[in-house]
């Protein structure tokens, strides 16, 4: 999704689907046994195949210093190389922002960027 309108970052857009909704708070869900949740108030969330007791300093650095797009999920992979998978997502709420999710299993790594799949991509 790319929505330049939005007049800000609209938060985090991963869940546990077990649990009620709520805003994004930049903490940690363990969901099961080594798998964590992180989904930061303005994006992005991410889902990682470790227990993740804390959240490193140099992962909320990245989230704080980018607009939340592709490059910004690029440098999270490359940080969270301890975890064998990790999935992270942004929706393109914002100004200067694009929706871009990318899933890695080990080394193997897929990286959409909303702004280049289209419409009939879907159908």
């Amino acid at each position: 999704m790319h929505v330049p309108a939005t007049p800000g970052f609209s938060g985090g857009v991963l869940g546990d689907p077990a649990s009620s909704p709520q805003s994004a708070g930049g903490l940690i869900e363990s969901l099961r046994p080594s798998w964590s949740l992180v989904a930061f108030p303005g994006g992005p969330g991410m889902a990682l195949s470790i227990d993740l007791p804390v959240i490193p300093a140099a992962v909320r650095a990245i989230c704080a210093a980018h607009i939340p797009d592709y490059r910004t999920l690029r440098h999270l992979s490359a940080y969270a190389c301890a975890a064998k998978k990790f999935i992270a997502i942004t929706d393109g709420s914002g100004p200067g922002s694009c929706g871009a999710v990318l899933i890695r299993n080990k080394r193997q790594v897929a990286l959409w960027r909303l702004e280049e799949v289209g419409e009939n991509d879907f159908r």
